[in-house]
């Protein structure tokens, strides 16, 4: 999903956020828009500043690791952060940790 097309309010973000709970993705990635010189895109008023790409789409990030932890997508979540059962290769991924 890319977030903060030119013009995207901060509502519909949040509506975004809410049809992403409710659809729970099994796999989800979001990216921020990046403004390409000379497309139709990057001619559309209202581009907004870096940080507020990075704010969006790394919260909308968080709201898919929730619903990964809950149905067992994410890679040895069923364990507490840092733990694993002895011998595993296993890892805990955590999105936070990423970005």
């Amino acid at each position: 999903i890319i977030v903060v097309f030119p013009g995207e309010t901060e509502e519909d973000f949040k509506e975004l956020v809410e049809f992403v709970k409710v659809a729970k993705f099994d796999r989800l990635g979001a990216f921020s828009y990046s403004r390409e010189e000379d497309t139709p895109a990057d001619k559309l008023p209202n581009h907004l500043e870096q940080d507020v790409k990075d704010e969006r789409r790394d919260a909308l990030m968080l709201v898919q690791q929730s619903i990964s932890e809950e149905q067992g997508k994410i890679p040895g979540s069923r364990f507490p952060q840092g733990t694993c059962p002895e011998g595993s290769a296993r890892k805990v991924l955590r999105f936070e940790s990423v970005f």
